[in-house]
């Protein structure tokens, strides 16, 4: 029980924070210039690449030193040391190579910027090793608060640089400012198991152990950032800012692919232990089915308003990130399952890195070719493209070492008959409220939706393709269906 409670303590503090970024976003969007929103982006964006890189997934590894070695205090103050180490290494290159990222991407600007935000990087890397620590001794509760209460300290202080002071400067200070609230207050409930000690050879056990983990992650960002690079590098702040407000996937839908994931993972990792192959398949069949029959109705609805959504969203100033949101929308067709989790419990985390960094090269080369002849849409179509490719290679190596046919979870036709009668059914709705009235675009898409989902995911309950089991995994206690 106490291990749910950590689970839903967790999930809620990440639920709190999610909706508090969805609902910051279009203010700074809306508050912000092209050139300012531009940089803005520019600037984080370089920072994650390099707290990524620098970070050598040592967060991530600690919890497994903690469960082999029994000096806690040596293992902890040597991986919160050697983060310190590692951190001041990162912001020392930026601030070497700040006057060459700033002509990599054609804006003098972010060099102050860089300077200013890239010291979050001296809090931020530490802060997630004491969380982890944190997460270890059971102070769960405690984790959660730090990690709301650093989100909302960060986000008043941006409001109140941006609406009294308009300042850029000011936003990137708030920003370093609450990370360093956020590592003060969970060291404070930890200071007892640090000490000032270098143990050396330890920290070289880390980095080793670390280094493919970290090396695994810098290549998934670098992948997942790669559009937004080379837009920013290539066609220049405002097209990169309205680029960057439409390569986005909706963050509640990808909670529901999350969700399921999480839920299934332990089962998956036990009958791979098992080698119960054939269990796993229909077990990896279910969810993916019934994953599909919750996602793909949002993404037709989103396909059919994405201008729409946009503007609400973000601002009419935003429209033309539209057409890139609309690209991005189908990258939902493909999260209905999880990739890697066969080969994460088949212990093959190096075929991970190798098929992500084969999909960064393919990203790097179609982004190159296809943003010169298209512009931005280039760039979206080349990640979309990219993930296809990544998602589909991972899922033949997967069932190849399981020795089954990938096509054996998936049930096409009823996925397709289902994406056809959610085309009809908004195409019916969007027509005869066309024809009745003169409803504006932004109101004909709330009274749609709120009449295309109850009657779809009613159908698809009362045709048992959206079991209960499945609901209650993706709605909060009081509203768990008996």
């Amino acid at each position: 029980m106490s291990l749910i409670k950590n689970i839903a303590k967790i999930s809620v503090s990440k639920a709190i924070n999610t909706a508090i970024n969805f609902l910051f976003l279009p203010f700074m969007a809306r508050s912000l210039s092209y050139e300012d929103y531009g940089t803005y982006g520019q600037v984080l964006l370089i920072v994650t690449l390099f707290s990524t890189v620098f970070s050598f997934g040592l967060h991530q590894i600690i919890y497994i030193y903690l469960n082999r070695i029994k000096f806690k205090i040596r293992l902890f103050s040597s991986n919160i040391i050697l983060l310190f180490f590692l951190s001041l290494i990162a912001y020392l290159l930026i601030i070497i190579f700040s006057g060459y990222i700033g002509y990599c991407f054609n804006n003098e600007n972010i060099i102050s910027y860089l300077w200013i935000y890239g010291f979050s990087i001296i809090f931020g890397l530490p802060y997630h090793s004491v969380n982890s620590f944190l997460i270890f001794l059971g102070k769960v509760k405690e984790s959660a608060l730090i990690l709301v209460f650093g989100n909302v300290l960060k986000v008043g202080l941006i409001i109140l640089s941006i609406q009294y002071y308009k300042s850029l400067n000011l936003v990137f200070i708030s920003i370093v400012i609450s990370n360093l609230f956020q590592l003060a207050v969970s060291f404070l409930l930890v200071k007892d198991y640090f000490r000032l000690i270098v143990p050396v050879k330890l920290m070289k056990q880390q980095l080793k152990s670390g280094f493919p983990m970290g090396l695994t992650n810098a290549v998934g960002i670098f992948f997942i950032y790669t559009d937004s690079v080379m837009v920013s590098s290539y066609l220049g702040l405002k097209e990169y800012a309205i680029y960057r407000n439409g390569a986005m996937e909706i963050p509640f839908i990808s909670t529901i692919y999350l969700s399921i994931s999480a839920i299934i993972m332990p089962e998956v990792a036990n009958l791979i232990a098992n080698k119960n192959f054939s269990a796993l398949v229909n077990l990896k069949k279910k969810v993916v089915n019934q994953s599909a029959m919750i996602i793909y109705p949002i993404m037709v609805f989103l396909l059919f308003y994405s201008k729409d959504f946009i503007e609400i969203y973000i601002g009419e100033m935003y429209s033309d990130s539209s057409l890139i949101f609309f690209v991005y929308c189908f990258l939902l067709l493909i999260r209905i399952n999880d990739y890697q989790d066969i080969l994460i419990s088949a212990d093959k985390t190096k075929i991970i890195l190798y098929t992500v960094m084969c999909a960064l090269l393919l990203n790097l080369v179609l982004n190159h070719i296809l943003i010169k002849e298209i512009g931005a849409i280039g760039a979206a179509i080349s990640s979309i493209f990219s993930y296809y490719a990544l998602a589909s290679t991972q899922l033949y190596i997967s069932f190849k070492k399981i020795g089954y046919k990938v096509k054996e979870i998936f049930n096409f036709k009823p996925m397709f008959i289902l994406l056809l009668f959610c085309v009809f059914i908004i195409s019916i709705f969007k027509s005869f409220l066309d024809h009745i009235t003169d409803f504006s675009e932004v109101l004909s898409m709330l009274i749609i939706g709120l009449l295309y989902f109850p009657l779809i995911y009613f159908i698809l309950f009362k045709l048992n393709l959206l079991p209960v089991k499945i609901i209650n995994i993706l709605l909060p206690n009081p509203l768990k269906l008996k």
